[in-house]
């Protein structure tokens, strides 16, 4: 009998996965097809925010993991054992597709969008195309 956590982070692990195929399959299709960038999701809302691509791998994960948590209580108030185990993966399914989501957010905006907040890249190029920051990107100590 496989244990009840190897279960549980399998699921929440395929939520991950499906989320950074997700992720992906629209940074596939931006690297691909120029002439869809500036046109959405590749655009923003305001400049130093992610792009909206970026907000939708995390936004389709969110609806299981609300959805899934709120079935989830209902079935334990109601003593509906079979319906809490669903709801249970579910939440759990969106969860591991949040955990992957939060962080791959967090560091878009970071790598990508704080050098242009701080006008640190000419001509709105990203640190990525050529450009060479003025601010190291780590500090190397010698001991």
């Amino acid at each position: 009998m496989v244990p009840q956590e190897a279960v549980e982070f399998m699921t929440r692990f395929g939520g991950a996965t499906l989320s950074s195929i997700e992720q992906f399959l629209l940074d596939w299709y931006y690297s691909r097809h120029p002439e869809a960038r500036g046109q959405f999701p590749y655009t923003r809302l305001e400049q130093h925010l992610p792009m909206f691509s970026d907000l939708i791998v995390g936004g389709l994960q969110l609806p299981a993991w609300v959805v899934g948590m709120l079935v989830e209580d209902d079935a334990k108030k109601k003593g509906n054992k079979q319906t809490e185990d669903i709801a249970k993966a579910v939440r759990q399914f969106g969860e591991g597709g949040l955990l992957y989501a939060g962080p791959m957010i967090v560091h878009n905006t970071a790598v990508t969008d704080l050098p242009h907040k701080a006008g640190a890249s000419p001509a709105g190029r990203s640190p990525g195309q050529g450009y060479v920051s003025p601010v190291p990107a780590a500090v190397v100590y010698k001991l």
